[in-house]
């Protein structure tokens, strides 16, 4: 499969992963944006829609993982969403409710802060 065949199957199981996300198949949609992931980290080219899907995965897992509980898991993966965007502002929103959850408050206002200055 050449990098433009796996960013289409990556593209795929996000949107994929969206309608289980609607239909509230939290578990199912978890590992259609965890594959997505997977497909994506083989991708070396790095122009604009390759890091939007990898930042939009990022973000849409850690949206399910977040509510499923898992918070160690939301922190882990809206931080890499920020390490390839610094201004996913999703990833920032999230991961604070993360912080939020596991009584990192400090670490939940400082991403919180950060939010609001992307989006005054």
């Amino acid at each position: 499969m050449d990098e433009s065949e796996i960013v289409t199957t990556a593209q795929r199981l996000k949107d994929e992963g969206n309608v289980k996300f609607k239909e509230k198949k939290l578990r199912e949609a978890e590992n259609l944006y965890r594959d997505g992931i997977y497909h994506m980290d083989n991708v070396k080219k790095e122009d604009e829609e390759a890091t939007k899907l990898r930042i939009t995965l990022h973000q849409n897992l850690s949206l399910v993982l977040n509510q499923q509980g898992n918070y160690s898991q939301t922190i882990l993966f809206c931080t890499k969403a920020i390490k390839i965007d610094p201004k996913a502002l999703k990833a920032y929103y999230f991961r604070s409710q993360a912080y939020m959850k596991t009584k990192q408050y400090d670490e939940a206002i400082e991403d919180l802060k950060t939010a609001i200055k992307l989006n005054p």
